[in-house]
């Protein structure tokens, strides 16, 4: 299972792009059940903290546990948002990772249909088949004694949250392959040659990370742009092709690239050329 820490790199560090790209317990609670999950070897976070730093704080039903891309998910509904604001394709189902013990033993602490209090980190990506929260701090199930408490404290904290504090981790994107939209969107759009595979993708990966050279900048924000590492799905691009890419913000991950959408980012040059709008911006008149 990828860590908070690794997931936050993939934003915020050039390494875990590659990773991403390529690639323990003290519990406490009664004797008979125990009602709170930690990690032991974490870093030391308490109840309040990860409420106050968490993007959102929910309680919500545990469905299933699954394995995805190499790690295991758990699948909860929600049932009572306490902080943050769910987006609506997370309404009926959000995706949790958590840190588990080297034993595995978190999936048996684990009870299916049980409720339990989660602080969360969300984390979005155009390489995410959906979003993913990241558990932070320990977690809470509701036949904790401290339950109520729990919950009151959440309210109080979410009432008092500051509006500078980030409501979601990664590269915004956009949902639309319209060329027109992703001409409106994309903060950098090159004509680029594929030179080869920089950091090829594992099994359970579906990218692969490729050395470009920048033929042309259309459109960039960086002042100066020779050379790229591009970040897209296996078998998209041919080494040796020439494409137009439509790329989003790189301000944090330079010198790597992600993709302004899922679909329509990258064109053949030939294929481009076909298309009006994005001809148009070929020819510098857009």
């Amino acid at each position: 299972m990828l860590c908070k820490k690794m997931m936050k790199s993939l934003y915020l560090a050039f390494l875990f792009l590659l990773i991403f790209a390529t690639g323990c317990g003290n519990r406490s609670g009664s004797s008979k059940r125990n009602t709170t999950w930690s990690i032991s070897d974490h870093e030391s976070i308490t109840q309040e903290e990860a409420m106050t730093r968490a993007t959102h704080v929910v309680t919500a039903t545990l469905i299933e546990s699954v394995k995805h891309n190499g790690a295991i998910e758990y699948c909860f509904q929600p049932n009572q948002v306490l902080k943050g604001n769910l987006a609506e394709e997370d309404n009926d189902t959000i995706h949790v990772q958590i840190e588990d013990d080297e034993d595995g033993s978190l999936k048996e602490w684990f009870v299916k249909n049980e409720i339990y209090l989660l602080c969360l980190e969300k984390y979005v990506s155009v390489y995410y088949e959906h979003n993913v929260y990241v558990s932070i701090g320990p977690v809470v199930s509701s036949m904790d004694g401290n339950w109520r408490e729990l919950l009151v404290l959440a309210n109080r904290i979410s009432s008092q949250a500051v509006d500078d504090l980030p409501t979601q981790y990664g590269n915004p994107y956009i949902k639309s392959s319209e060329p027109s939209d992703l001409i409106e969107f994309a903060d950098n759009i090159f004509m680029v040659t594929v030179d080869g595979i920089y950091a090829e993708g594992s099994q359970n990966c579906p990218t692969n990370v490729y050395q470009c050279t920048v033929n042309r900048a259309i459109r960039s924000d960086r002042n100066t742009v020779q050379s790229i590492l591009l970040t897209a799905w296996k078998d998209s691009v041919l080494v040796g092709e020439q494409y137009i890419v439509f790329l989003a913000d790189s301000t944090k991950t330079t010198p790597v690239y992600t993709l302004a959408s899922k679909e329509g980012s990258i064109y053949s040059l030939d294929d481009a050329k076909q298309i009006e709008y994005i001809a148009k911006v070929i020819e510098g008149e857009n």
